[in-house]
């Protein structure tokens, strides 16, 4: 997506849209480790409302197009979210496969980007009408747990943020958790950050504690 007018936007629709990418695939389905990319376009906000702005994009399920003085330009992906989708409708998408591969021991990462104020935080923690896709990962992670009680499972939660080029870690409150380093590519854990904190978290709660910690 090199595309400037993809990237910038124009001005009344430049803050609308934000990407997840995904390596989403079925239960039943190989493992390839491929790249999947979804976008969705958040819905106008009060402001934009009372200034009469509209959204310049036109949406099919998995294209974009908009329509400039010079024409039109067509973007394609593997998913695209209007802005009348719910959270539950993008995670089931692209981060509920993830999920159940990853109970059975393959790494999965959904990775939001999009300029501030183009929806990230909605999508990923959502609020108690329509929670996101972080929520709903806590949600079948245990719920797998609790279907498969003849299997031991370890889990430890990380909480950190990048940005301008620096991680830092959310669950620390001195310097030293900030600025941290990856120091090796583990072949099983993939990264792995000097530092970073991990919690044992043994229930769904607990996790959410973390999370509360962390904003």
């Amino acid at each position: 997506m090199s595309d400037p007018d993809l990237l910038r936007g124009r001005a009344r629709a430049q803050s609308t849209v934000s990407v997840a990418d995904g390596a989403a695939m079925d239960e039943d389905e190989e493992v390839s480790g491929g790249i999947r990319v979804s976008v969705r376009i958040r819905p106008l906000n009060e402001r934009e409302l009372n200034e009469n702005q509209t959204i310049l994009w036109e949406c099919t399920e998995t294209s974009l197009k908009c329509e400039h003085q010079k024409g039109h330009k067509n973007f394609t992906f593997d998913n695209v979210f209007s802005n009348a989708c719910t959270n539950e409708e993008v995670y089931l998408a692209v981060a509920k496969p993830l999920v159940a591969q990853a109970m059975q021991g393959y790494n999965g990462t959904v990775f939001t980007y999009g300029q501030t104020g183009s929806g990230k935080t909605h999508s990923i923690l959502g609020n108690d009408q329509d929670p996101g896709i972080t929520i709903r990962c806590i949600g079948d992670i245990f719920k797998h747990i609790r279907a498969n009680p003849d299997v031991e499972y370890s889990l430890k939660v990380s909480y950190m943020e990048v940005y301008n080029e620096e991680i830092n870690d959310l669950l620390s409150e001195g310097e030293e958790g900030r600025n941290l380093r990856i120091l090796q590519d583990d072949p099983v854990k993939g990264p792995v950050i000097g530092g970073l904190t991990e919690e044992d978290v043994p229930d769904e709660g607990a996790v959410h504690k973390v999370l509360q910690r962390g904003e």
